[in-house]
């Protein structure tokens, strides 16, 4: 095979490893994310792997050790949710019940100063501009009770594909923890031995 006929066959085997991670990207993101948590929980798998149970010299099972880190982790994961979470839910909702009216009226003395400036500076007549109106006017959207509803509306309607997702981490994640190579052997799947 000629130079330039391995360089054509190498763009080839790119762009279709390139397509496929793309098209797998859901996949691959999993892959990645269970590699990271079995990364972080390989020194407990280890220290769980290597306990005696009680005075005898049997030892707790990579399996059962690997679902015990696993179950640590989420357990980790969960607790910063739930500390986390509840908050975010109060300011939303400190948010979306603030009176834009309110909050205007009480900046109304600099807003009617810093108006009749700009009505001098651009020669405006008095009752065509009103600055408080005109701020109100661009916040009040933002602040739509409508836009937060939509807001955790989606976030509900997401809640399935996280189920999904968190299911199918937990599963990588288990398989890696419980043998070391995997995630190394995936790597080399695609190569010849002789790469290796």
């Amino acid at each position: 095979m000629s130079k330039l006929q391995r360089y054509i066959v190498a763009a080839v085997i790119t762009a279709v490893v390139v397509f496929l991670v793309w098209y797998f990207s859901n996949v691959v993101t999993y892959i990645l994310i269970a590699a990271v948590l079995a990364i972080i929980g390989k020194p407990l798998t280890d220290l769980l792997t290597g306990l005696h149970l009680g005075r005898s010299k049997i030892r707790i099972p990579k399996a059962v050790a690997a679902l015990l880190t696993l179950i640590v982790i989420w357990l980790v994961v969960v607790g910063l949710f739930w500390l986390f979470v509840p908050i975010l839910f109060q300011k939303l909702n400190q948010f979306s019940s603030l009176n834009i009216s309110q909050i205007v009226a009480s900046f109304q003395g600099p807003l009617v100063s810093l108006e009749h400036m700009i009505e001098k500076v651009f020669s405006i007549p008095d009752n065509e501009f009103s600055l408080a109106d005109a701020i109100a006017g661009q916040i009040r959207p933002l602040l739509n009770i409508n836009l937060i509803n939509n807001l955790l509306s989606s976030i509900v309607g997401t809640i399935g594909s996280l189920l999904i997702a968190i299911f199918s981490i937990s599963f990588i994640t288990f398989f890696f923890l419980k043998d070391d190579e995997l995630f190394l052997s995936m790597l080399k799947a695609p190569f010849p031995e002789r790469v290796h």
